[in-house]
């Protein structure tokens, strides 16, 4: 079978981007798109704007959800999620920028990990704020549901001429708030400017190149409609041998609870399937008493491997969510995630391998705050004692800073 196939356009969901300086219409035009993509369908809004979007409940029919500080970047990842989960068709998120510059945001985060460094260096501290914008961006484009997106432009006054041989100031938006280039991971960006036209600056759908909408709504809603509709999506085609498979049987071995029996399962899911990679047998001593980071690891792989399809989105939000409650610093939980899974990446990790490390993290809860009355929620016992083991093997010693002259 050839590496390649015949290249069919896909139905797809819009991932949009709406830029600029207050009072352009970026809400009230990104509710009119969605009302129109939604087709009927509930529209979820995410509102970091003290409640702005709420004034045209009156003109639309949309579902909000206020977000308060911090802002971090997490907060939109779960309100995308949820917002599939709980089938909306659209959701909106009004603004995206205070995920960068709001209080919590990209920018307070790596100052924050600057501070806590001994050199203050901000260069280093973004191996900190990187992955977590990278975390965002895949959240946005890997959603199931049309996402929206609004951003600030910073602003600035220019003098025009009126007509009258006067000139008077005109506010323009300039480059969005957000990180450089983040708006080439979205299909079309449609820039706002103070008298309410939208000029799309960036765009994958042909028919969109080049325009100027004034007052932008139906008009290009039905554009991208009519550009994103396409083939339904259909499951790749197996070579002729495999239609003569039987079914995997189920899987009804227990887990394994040391090295030894870790090896044995993997050994066996080796032979059975040659795409799985054996595990490395253990040495001969008390590999089953002695508990280290290998005969950690070693358990959690063989569990791993019996679901070796991409996780779906939902388990890897739930993994860093766990992840998020067990380990307190984020050196630590960029770490842990390359220890297990061997990819800072999310498009990495399978099935198998979010179910592992959730099931060793085993957060619940743990009582109730006695002030808030909230669940207090900590990892399991299984962890708390491996942890101190892990966290010995996979981070770096603490060197002493080496001071120029």
């Amino acid at each position: 079978m050839s590496f390649f196939h015949q290249a069919v356009k896909a139905e797809s969901k819009l991932r949009l981007a709406i830029a600029g300086p207050s009072g352009s219409g970026k809400t009230y035009t990104s509710l009119i798109i969605a009302s129109a993509l939604a087709n009927g369908k509930p529209i979820a809004l995410v509102d970091t704007e003290h409640g702005s979007a709420s004034k045209y409940a009156d003109l639309f029919s949309f579902d909000v959800a206020e977000m308060h500080p911090p802002f971090h970047p997490d907060k939109f990842m779960d309100a995308i999620a949820e917002a599939e989960k709980a089938g909306y068709a659209v959701v909106i998120l009004d603004s995206i920028s205070h995920a960068w510059a709001g209080s919590g945001g990209i920018l307070d985060i790596v100052d924050e990990a600057a501070k806590r460094s001994k050199s203050g260096n901000t260069y280093m501290a973004w191996k900190e704020g990187t992955p977590i914008q990278n975390h965002l961006i895949d959240a946005i484009v890997q959603s199931g549901i049309h996402v929206i997106a609004t951003m600030r432009s910073k602003t600035e006054y220019v003098l025009v001429d009126t007509g009258s041989g006067k000139q008077a100031p005109k506010k323009v938006g300039m480059a969005p708030v957000q990180r450089d280039q983040f708006e080439y991971e979205f299909d079309v960006v449609l820039d706002m400017d103070s008298e309410n036209n939208g000029i799309i600056s960036k765009t994958r759908c042909p028919a969109l190149t080049g325009k100027v909408f004034a007052k932008p709504g139906k008009d290009i809603a039905g554009i991208l409609s009519a550009w994103l509709h396409g083939a339904k999506p259909t499951a790749p085609q197996s070579a002729p041998v495999a239609a003569h498979k039987p079914p995997p049987a189920p899987d009804t071995r227990p887990l394994p609870t040391t090295q030894a029996e870790a090896y044995k399962q993997g050994a066996q899911d080796a032979a059975r399937d040659p795409s799985i990679v054996p595990p490395v047998e253990p040495p001969p001593s008390d590999a089953d008493t002695e508990r280290t980071a290998l005969t950690i690891r070693e358990v959690i792989w063989a569990n791993a491997n019996r679901e070796p399809a991409k996780a779906h989105p939902e388990i890897r939000l739930k993994f860093k969510q766990n992840l998020a409650i067990a380990v307190s610093t984020t050196e630590e939980r960029h770490a842990l995630t390359a220890w297990l899974f061997g990819s800072d990446n999310a498009e990495d990790w399978t099935q198998g391998q979010c179910r592992a490390a959730n099931a060793w993290l085993d957060v619940g809860t743990a009582g109730k705050d006695e002030t808030t009355g909230k669940p207090n929620w900590a990892p399991g016992a299984e962890f708390v004692r491996d942890w101190p083991i892990v966290r010995a093997a996979i981070m770096p010693p603490v060197e002493a800073e080496i001071v120029g002259k």
